[in-house]
């Protein structure tokens, strides 16, 4: 029973990480289409971003280790194209609890 169990635990978490990278692959285009180097970079393609990977949170435990640094990479990666006292702003407009987040 203990086997079965890890088994259908792997097959879920291969699945949602299948989800996952798709909405990694849009958070990364999102923080591709807002650099600017310019005019200042589009803040609506970095909340964009954030609503992508918003929606990786709500699978947080059921996703890999790995994927769950790369969420936190392009995070990070998003939060450098914009000013520090944005970034609270930035992630609830994204439907984060900003200061969950800092």
């Amino acid at each position: 029973m203990e086997a079965k169990f890890k088994q259908n635990e792997r097959t879920v978490s291969r699945i949602v990480d299948s989800k996952c990278v798709g909405w990694l692959t849009e958070a990364e285009k999102c923080r591709e289409m807002a650099k600017n180097p310019v005019t200042p970079n589009d803040r609506e393609a970095v909340v964009a971003g954030l609503k992508h990977l918003r929606e990786i949170t709500d699978f947080h435990q059921w996703v890999t280790a790995d994927v769950r640094g790369k969420t936190a990479e392009t995070m990070q990666n998003l939060k450098k194209l914009v000013n520090e006292n944005e970034w609270p702003v930035l992630l609830a407009r994204a439907g984060f609890n900003p200061t969950d987040s800092k």
